[in-house]
C-alpha cells in the first residue's frame, strides 16, 4: 500500500515535472508527500574534493524553496513535509527513501537546479539501480506534464518469471487509485535471435504453441484482476524484448510501463533489467521500475552505489532537516 511518497528536487522547473503526477497519486491513495532537496557545496559538482559541507545561506534557501513549494499542495489537504540534507544527491534520496519509510519516489531524469546545478538524469540512473523502493520516473524532456489524470492505461509486461511479476501488485495499486486499466503483456523471443544458427522449420512449427501458452499465461493474471474488478488486456508479441515491449506500448496506447528490473524467461535467461534501461531510456512516458526481490538464478543483488558511483557497504542515514 502507497503511504508515502519522496519526490526529490533541485529547484528547477524540469524536476517539479515529477510534482503533478506524484500529486494526483497522493491525493487518491491518501499517501503522504515527502519533498527532498540535497545541498552540497559547488565544489563537489565541480568534481573537485571537499568535506566541507554547504554553507548555510544555501541550506537555508534550499530549505525555503522547498516550502514554497508544499504550501499549494498543502491547500489541497495533502500531507507534505519538506527534508534539506546535506549530501550527494542520488545518496540523500536512497537514505531519504528508507529512513523516511516511503513506499514509491516519483522523480524527474532531467533536472537543473539554481541551488545546486545537479542534474536529475545520472542521479535517476543511480537511484534506480540502488534503491530498493519502486522508482517511477518522469521524463522531463515531455512537452507536457504526465498527470494522475491523465494515466488510462498501465502496461506491465511478464516473463514467466516471479521476479517479472512483483511489478503486478503496485501496478494493480496505482491501476485502481487511477482508476486506470492494466495491459499485460509478453514478449516471445524471435526463433531467429535465439537460434541464428540452428534456425529451422522445427523451431518455426514450435512458435504457435509457445504463442498459446504465453496467451494462457497472462490470462491466468487477467482473469484474478478482473475478479478483483480491475480492467485487463492482454498482448503476446514475438521479438527483441526491449523494441517489441516499445511496439506494444504504441499500439495498446499505454500511458505508464511498470516492469521489474530482473526477470527470467521460459525460453531463455535474459536480465530484465536491460531491458527495463532500455525502455525507459526511449519512452516519453512515465516508467515505473520496482527493483526484483526474488533472484531467479540465487544471485543476491550488485553492490550499493555511492552517490558518486562508487559501491559502499551500506548507506549512511540522511541529515534531516525541514517539516
Amino acid at each position: 500500500m502507497i503511504k508515502r511518497i519522496l519526490v526529490p528536487l533541485d529547484g528547477s522547473g524540469l524536476a517539479e515535472r515529477a510534482l503533478p503526477l506524484a500529486w494526483g497519486i497522493a491525493s487518491r491513495t491518501s499517501a503522504d508527500l515527502l519533498l527532498l532537496s540535497a545541498v552540497v557545496p559547488n565544489e563537489q559538482w565541480a568534481g573537485l574534493a571537499t568535506t566541507e559541507p554547504a554553507d548555510a545561506t544555501e541550506r537555508q534557501a534550499a530549505e525555503a524553496y522547498l516550502e514554497s513549494v508544499a504550501e499549494p499542495l498543502r491547500t489541497h489537504r495533502l500531507k507534505v513535509r519538506t527534508l534539506a540534507v546535506n549530501d550527494r544527491a542520488a545518496h540523500a534520496i536512497c537514505a531519504a527513501a528508507d529512513a523516511g519509510g516511503c513506499d514509491l519516489i516519483v522523480m524527474a531524469t532531467h533536472g537543473r537546479s539554481g541551488l545546486g546545478s545537479w542534474f536529475a538524469g545520472s542521479v535517476a540512473e543511480r537511484v534506480r539501480h540502488t534503491t530498493d523502493t519502486p522508482v517511477l520516473l518522469v521524463h522531463a524532456r515531455r512537452e507536457t506534464v504526465p498527470q494522475a489524470t491523465k494515466i488510462g492505461r498501465i502496461l506491465v509486461p511478464l516473463d514467466g518469471s516471479e521476479t517479472a511479476e512483483e511489478a503486478l501488485g503496485l501496478a494493480e495499486e496505482l491501476a485502481r487509485g487511477l482508476e486506470a486499466s492494466l495491459l499485460l503483456a509478453q514478449i516471445v523471443p524471435s526463433p531467429v535471435a535465439l537460434y541464428p544458427d540452428e534456425h529451422s522449420n522445427q523451431t518455426l512449427s514450435s512458435l504457435p504453441a509457445i504463442r498459446e501458452a504465453a496467451k494462457d499465461y497472462l490470462e491466468g493474471f487477467a482473469s484474478s484482476l478482473r475478479e478483483r474488478g480491475v480492467e485487463v488486456k492482454t498482448s503476446v508479441a514475438v521479438g527483441e524484448p526491449a523494441a517489441a515491449l516499445l511496439d506494444i506500448a504504441g499500439d495498446m496506447n499505454a500511458d505508464m510501463i511498470a516492469m521489474t528490473t530482473h526477470g527470467r524467461s521460459a525460453l531463455r535467461r535474459f536480465v530484465m533489467g536491460s531491458v527495463a534501461d532500455a525502455v525507459s531510456r526511449a519512452v516519453e512516458m512515465p516508467c515505473l521500475i520496482v527493483r526484483a526481490r526474488k533472484w531467479s538464478d540465487g544471485h543476491p543483488p550488485g553492490p550499493t552505489i555511492d552517490g558518486d558511483g562508487t559501491p559502499v557497504q551500506a548507506s549512511e542515514p540522511a541529515e534531516q532537516a525541514g517539516n
